[in-house]
């Protein structure tokens, strides 16, 4: 498994935790900045998180709607594949549940 950086991390953690819609918004992952020290600018930040989910799109973690040009893409929601929802589990320590068939 490729190493991820603390952002990518915190986009697979915070896709896993809400639960009651599948899918999330871009916008709301600005968030990860809030209470950091030398916070980049609002530019730079949706510039790192754009990269860090198209990284992770071509990873296969994740599938993104919205837009994709021949020099561009416009990301509205993200949500997670099942390889994605995997490695989130792994992320926040919750084991696989397998099936017992107790006779």
């Amino acid at each position: 498994m490729p190493h991820l950086s603390e952002l990518q991390k915190y986009i697979l953690t915070t896709c896993i935790l809400a639960r009651s819609s599948r899918r999330i918004r871009k916008d709301t992952l600005i968030e990860y900045y809030h209470g950091k020290r030398n916070v980049p600018s609002t530019s730079e930040q949706q510039g790192t998180v754009t990269k860090s989910i198209e990284r992770l799109v071509t990873r296969g973690l994740l599938s993104v709607q919205g837009r994709k040009t021949s020099k561009k893409m416009f990301i509205r929601d993200i949500r997670l594949t099942p390889l994605g929802r995997k490695r989130a589990r792994a992320l926040l320590g919750e084991q696989q549940r397998l099936p017992f068939n107790g006779k």
